[in-house]
């Protein structure tokens, strides 16, 4: 590379100069700049190189920065198996709402997605947002956020809202929904059937929604004066093989439940096939719900009672909080808990207990 070539250069670099320097053609470094894969990590080097020698801006870019604004919200996903999108049951329908709320703006949307424990570290913002011009940041997931890694957010007055995740930063503005008291209500309504022996059959233990689940199950059980068997509290992945293996042992255990709460929709269905593999009818011997109200829940047999979240007015109210903020140039400090509803199917009925 010429050595000299940015101190001949007076005007903006270009696009054609990167590719002059470098030795790249226009449309790699492009690719490149897009974060491409399909890229030899020697033309990566080259280019990145050049970008640095010439204090390169892409246009785009650079017109955002004489402005102040970029027209970019980012979107961080965070999750447990992020290559698997497929079963996002939970966060598409979130994304969803981001989505319509966004179309109706002039704003971009941007979407990263990374692993728990990549997002657990305390440089995680901070490499997630280097070199990228955005202007707010929507963080979802069901796991708990660094809080050092927040604070690179705060001290760059960066707006973000966390979405069905939490923090400890006491100027965050956060929006989740009601996992305790969705397991309180619905624990009450099957009381009123005579219910009096609970299971959970629930997805990963150490899961922010999973444990103000558990935490809703013991509190609910308690505030009715109902024994907690520790024996028939099991935890799993939120698969339907999962709640098909951990059912299959709760018959081994004592007393057999009346009444099982599932950590979703899909570890429900394991747990009725379970169930019904045992010679056992749902909802005459067993009553079961479920946890979402996705598609599964209404076409297992019987139909599953569940909970249904708000999941898409999570997603649409967030983007609307941190649009908000944007605009306006305001911090905002507020925690929204939306309530959750049950809903009533086939699948629980009255206890045959005496």
């Amino acid at each position: 590379m010429d050595k000299n070539h940015n101190k001949k250069l007076k005007r903006r670099a270009t696009l054609f100069d990167v590719a002059k320097l470098s030795g790249v053609s226009t449309g790699t470094i492009s690719r490149i700049l897009n974060n491409h894969h399909s890229v030899s990590e020697e033309s990566r080097k080259k280019v990145e190189e050049a970008i640095k020698k010439l204090n390169y801006v892409p246009l785009s870019a650079a017109r955002s920065l004489a402005k102040g604004v970029s027209n970019t919200i980012m979107l961080s996903i965070i999750e447990e198996n992020p290559i698997l999108p497929s079963t996002w049951r939970y966060e598409l329908p979130v994304v969803q709402g981001i989505y319509d709320y966004l179309k109706k703006t002039s704003y971009n949307l941007q979407i990263g997605i990374s692993f728990v424990e990549e997002a657990q570290k305390s440089k995680f913002f901070e490499n997630l947002i280097k070199d990228k011009y955005i202007d707010g940041l929507l963080i979802l997931g069901s796991w708990p956020i660094n809080y050092r890694s927040l604070l690179y957010l705060e001290d760059r007055s960066i707006p973000y809202v966390l979405i069905g995740c939490k923090s400890t930063v006491p100027t965050r503005v956060e929006i989740n929904f009601d996992n305790h008291g969705a397991i309180v209500q619905v624990i009450d309504y099957l009381v009123q059937l005579g219910h009096t022996k609970f299971a959970l059959i629930g997805g990963f233990a150490d899961q922010l929604h999973m444990v103000d689940r558990a935490n809703g199950f013991r509190d609910a059980l308690t505030k009715r004066n109902l024994r907690i068997y520790e024996n028939l509290i099991k935890f799993g992945d939120y698969q339907i093989e999962s709640g098909y293996q951990l059912m299959l042992g709760l018959f081994n255990e004592y007393p057999k439940p009346t009444a099982i709460i599932c950590g979703n929709d899909f570890m429900a269905a394991g747990v009725i096939k379970a169930i019904h593999d045992k010679g056992y009818k749902v909802p005459e011997d067993i009553s079961v719900v479920g946890f979402d109200d996705n598609e599964v829940a209404k076409v297992i047999s019987p139909p599953l009672t569940t909970i249904r979240v708000p999941v898409f007015e999570m997603g649409s109210l967030a983007v609307e909080k941190l649009c908000t903020m944007v605009q306006s140039n305001r911090k905002l400090k507020e925690i929204t808990i939306l309530p959750c509803e049950t809903i009533i199917r086939s699948s629980t009925g009255k206890s045959k207990e005496k």
